[in-house]
């Protein structure tokens, strides 16, 4: 039986765990939580307040009576850059060996700050091409979550890409769109992130540094009112009533410009010669809101609705509260598919990993950079999975 690990999604407002168990090709439900952070702790993708991220995890844990240790980390943002190149058809070998010449033409960091990674698309344009997805995280970011999850009793064993967990997430929960284009709109607090997919694979992946937050401070400094009250409106007005007009035409002008950030990214994707995605599923936050679901329908061209990756799911946990898993269920989409990566082949901790390590610094020092694949000083599994279906996975 495949061995359970936290799949952890650490956000700038919120950290949330899930646990999986996979049963054939189908999973269960064992847990999940979500957490709020203190202000401030996460800002950018980096961690500002480590000892507040530490004691906020220890929390969750103890809260949901998680005694699972291992965990698959997941991360996105301004940390992450994920780049789609075509190149001449090669080896998996030839290309690690020229990794470090290939990364620099297309990755805006010194590559000694960074981790890389890649995966190969099974799809290829022609015979004498082959689709490459290159990854290239920052490396104190890295060090600084696993770091973080240790410190609260884990032991990070995966590091993934959010793009690629929530394509994760969409192959669990809607196995009827396998073969439709789909668009994966995920609005966090302060980011918003934007997925193309079909089959599988990752044909587009953006963000934008803009997210449902900026929304509640609107409303906050218009309407003069609290937090929480803001935020509640934001979210359907649940238990407030019938939402005033003023605070429903801020809403709609808010989440309209948000949906036209969503729609550029989309213009690029089409700029580029992809699909046209024929269906939208959102997560995150601002997925609670009715008001941003309609302003993506309309502003996309296409039906777009909230998702809920423990819809195809049976309870393996009776002390599940069903209507809070309900009603958070979108949120659950990047730590689903983190959980996920549990049921993956482990990556190889030995010599050959060792070996292999080398050969690419090697590589790397004769294009005269340094480069090497995510990896850390205790016995960490970091790769980019870029698909589970075809039940390939990119070891570092």
């Amino acid at each position: 039986m495949p061995k359970l690990a936290v799949g952890l999604d650490i956000g700038s407002s919120q950290i949330k765990v899930c646990v999986l168990k996979q049963r054939g090709k189908k999973y269960r439900l064992v847990n999940f939580g979500l957490l709020p952070l203190p202000p401030e702790t996460i800002v950018d993708g980096e961690i500002l307040n480590s000892a507040a991220l530490v004691s906020s995890i220890r929390e969750l844990l103890a809260s949901q009576n998680i005694r699972v240790r291992d965990a698959c980390l997941g991360l996105g943002g301004a940390s992450v850059i994920l780049r789609q190149i075509s190149l001449p058809r090669m080896s998996e070998e030839e290309l690690e060996e020229s990794l470090a010449w290939e990364a620099k033409q297309y990755i805006p960091f010194d590559l000694e700050e960074v981790y890389l990674d890649f995966h190969i698309s099974p799809h290829a344009p022609d015979a004498d091409q082959m689709d490459v997805i290159l990854v290239a995280a920052k490396r104190h970011v890295v060090d600084d979550y696993c770091a973080a999850a240790r410190l609260a009793g884990l032991n990070p064993v995966v590091v993934d890409i959010h793009a690629f967990a929530l394509v994760n997430s969409l192959e669990i929960s809607r196995p009827d769109l396998a073969n439709t284009c789909v668009c994966l709109i995920d609005v966090g607090a302060n980011q918003t992130a934007f997925v193309v997919t079909r089959g599988g694979e990752v044909m587009q992946s953006r963000s934008r540094e803009a997210g449902s937050n900026s929304i509640t401070e609107n409303l906050q400094r218009n309407l003069a009112i609290p937090f929480a009250q803001a935020e509640a409106f934001k979210s359907g007005g649940a238990g407030m009533g019938v939402v005033p007009a003023d605070v429903q035409q801020l809403l709609e002008q808010g989440f309209n410009e948000l949906a036209d950030e969503v729609r550029q990214m989309l213009d690029y994707h089409i700029d580029q010669g992809g699909d046209p995605p024929e269906i939208g599923l959102v997560s995150g936050g601002g997925a609670r809101s009715q008001t941003l679901i309609q302003a993506l329908s309309q502003k996309l061209g296409f039906p777009c609705e909230a998702t809920n990756p423990f819809g195809q799911m049976v309870l393996a946990n009776k002390a599940i509260n069903v209507p809070l898993l309900e009603a958070v269920a979108p949120q659950a989409a990047i730590s689903a598919g983190m959980a996920t990566r549990a049921s993956l082949d482990r990556l190889n901790t030995s010599k050959e990993r060792e070996k292999k390590s080398k050969q690419l610094a090697a590589a790397a020092e004769q294009e005269d950079t340094e480069t090497t694949e995510i990896t850390d000083t205790e016995p960490t599994e970091v790769g980019f999975d870029a698909t589970e279906a075809d039940g390939e996975h990119v070891e570092p």
